[in-house]
């Protein structure tokens, strides 16, 4: 029996080229300012609503020093993360929550506190009131109750020249009618704006759509693409079958384009590729195939 072969284009290998800042003056490459909008501007925000999530527990964490005085019997605890597998934080850094009820004990949920400056003590911390939902876009679900509450702005420190940085984040209590729940934090503002690839208009999207990015000069940082029309207007999403990524390439005309970021998300490099294309070929090389596959 014959080894099955695939033709794969060599292309391909560069669909895991590092996101890096593109010098704005190299040939056949642009550069682009994305302003920083409220989400629910855009109108497909919903999409940016998932963000981050954790499972509540009725347990403290040990490893906070102080929570608020709770007026709540059962108040649910939590510890978001954020930045997983950035560099020099391949475990992310760690948000200590409660949510208490301020009408005491099954009055509801409605009073959020948040280790803003992770230091391990949330009786010093102001609560986080309830706030309306942001947006008609985001549909109720049938077997979960939402709460929404006011954006927190959690200083994350960029570094370098950047230094600290507010980051402004929406939280969400979500509780299942089977009993779990959940506290999710996601992106109050992301980065978007005009470009164009090749001679083609395009609105960018700068975020994270299935969590949160915290920095975008990564090549796991999020990038959402809309072809626009003649009236500059995004009538439907236009996704590239797994690239909602910085570092996926695009093929637009006929040509292939990748892409960087600034690590503040406000300037998008577009830069055409111009190396060689080819096929690369996979087969079975040495290896025995004549029998069954293995498990």
């Amino acid at each position: 029996m014959r080894a099955p072969r695939c033709l794969v284009p060599v292309f391909a290998v560069a669909l895991l080229v590092a996101a890096s800042a593109a010098p704005a003056g190299e040939a056949n490459s642009a550069a682009f300012d994305l302003p920083e909008v409220p989400v629910y501007s855009l109108d497909q925000g919903h999409q940016f609503a998932g963000g981050e999530w954790a499972e509540c527990g009725p347990k403290p964490d040990p490893g906070v020093k102080a929570y608020p005085p709770l007026e709540s019997k059962k108040p649910l605890y939590a510890a978001l993360t954020l930045g997983r597998g950035l560099p020099g934080l391949k475990e992310g850094l760690c948000l200590q929550c409660v949510v208490d009820e301020s009408g005491g004990t099954g009055q509801g949920y409605d009073r959020l506190y948040v280790d803003l400056d992770r230091d391990g003590n949330l009786a010093k911390e102001s609560p986080v009131a309830v706030a309306p939902k942001p947006s008609e876009q985001i549909h109720d679900p049938q077997d979960a109750r939402q709460t929404w509450f006011e954006v927190i702005h959690v200083p994350w420190d960029y570094g370098g020249d950047i230094g600290k940085r507010p980051l402004a984040l929406r939280p969400r209590l979500v509780q299942l009618r089977q009993g779990s729940t959940f506290l999710t934090l996601s992106l109050s503002k992301v980065h978007a704006g005009r470009i164009m690839i090749g001679n083609r208009p395009y609105r960018a999207v700068v975020s994270g759509r299935h969590g949160i990015s915290v920095r975008y000069d990564v090549p796991g940082a999020g990038l959402m693409l809309d072809a626009l029309d003649a009236a500059g207007q995004a009538p439907f999403a236009l996704w590239w079958w797994g690239s909602d990524r910085m570092n996926q390439m695009r093929n637009v005309d006929g040509k292939w384009y990748s892409f960087a970021a600034t690590p503040l998300g406000d300037k998008l490099f577009v830069k055409e590729y111009t190396g060689d294309l080819g096929v690369l070929r996979v087969d079975k090389g040495r290896r025995d195939m004549s029998g069954p596959p293995a498990m």
